[in-house]
């Protein structure tokens, strides 16, 4: 469902190693009027990640932001391992 409302994604990882905490930012272009439902979607994912122990608690931002008539969500995050990141 994701694939169908965003139309880029983009990763930046910060550490090396697996067995270290590693924190992400992840960049989504909503699709046209989908903006909304994107967000909706992303705190539900981050709901069942803190439920399944796959994050920490912080930091984490869930930003909006945008150039013109491009709109754009920033979210950041912290995985307690790598694994997490490479699925």
């Amino acid at each position: 469902m994701i694939s169908s409302l965003i139309a880029a994604i983009g990763v930046v990882n910060a550490a090396s190693v697996h067995e270290v905490p590693e924190t992400a930012m992840v960049a989504y272009q909503a699709k046209s009027n989908q903006e909304e439902v994107l967000l909706n979607i992303l705190k539900k994912h981050w709901q069942v990640a803190q439920q399944l122990n796959l994050v920490r608690a912080s930091p984490y931002a869930l930003l909006r932001g945008g150039f013109g008539d491009k709109h754009f969500i920033v979210e950041i995050f912290t995985c307690v391992t790598r694994v997490f990141l490479e699925c």
